[in-house]
C-alpha cells in the first residue's frame, strides 16, 4: 500500500482446512483508522488469487437511524420464538 499514506499492520494468516483447501490471506490494517482491513489478498489453495481493497476511507459518526428496525418488524423474545415465527410465516397461505 505504498503512496496511500496511511501507517499499516500487514499479517500473513493462513486459513487450515484439508490441504486442498488451504489460503493465505495477506491483510492489510491501517493503524490510523482503528486498525481497519483495508486491503485483502488471498491465495486458494489451486493457486488462483483474489483480493479487495478499500479507498476513500473516513471514519465519521453513523446516522443512529441507520440501526433502526425495519418497518414491519417484530421483536421476538427467543431464538426459538423468532423460529416458531418464521415456520408459520413459511407455512401460511400466500397473500
Amino acid at each position: 500500500m505504498p503512496g496511500w499514506g496511511w501507517p499499516f499492520n500487514k499479517f500473513l494468516v493462513t486459513l487450515a482446512g484439508d490441504a486442498a483447501r488451504k489460503e493465505q490471506a495477506t491483510v492489510w490494517e491501517a493503524r490510523d483508522l482503528a486498525n481497519l482491513p483495508v486491503k485483502l489478498r488471498v491465495k486458494t489453495g489451486d493457486g488462483s488469487t483474489y483480493g479487495l481493497q478499500f479507498k476513500a476511507v473516513r471514519m465519521q459518526r453513523s446516522d443512529p437511524r441507520l440501526f433502526d428496525p425495519p418497518a414491519g418488524f417484530t421483536k421476538q423474545e427467543s431464538f426459538e420464538a423468532a423460529l416458531q415465527a418464521a415456520a408459520l410465516r413459511l407455512l401460511a397461505p400466500p397473500k
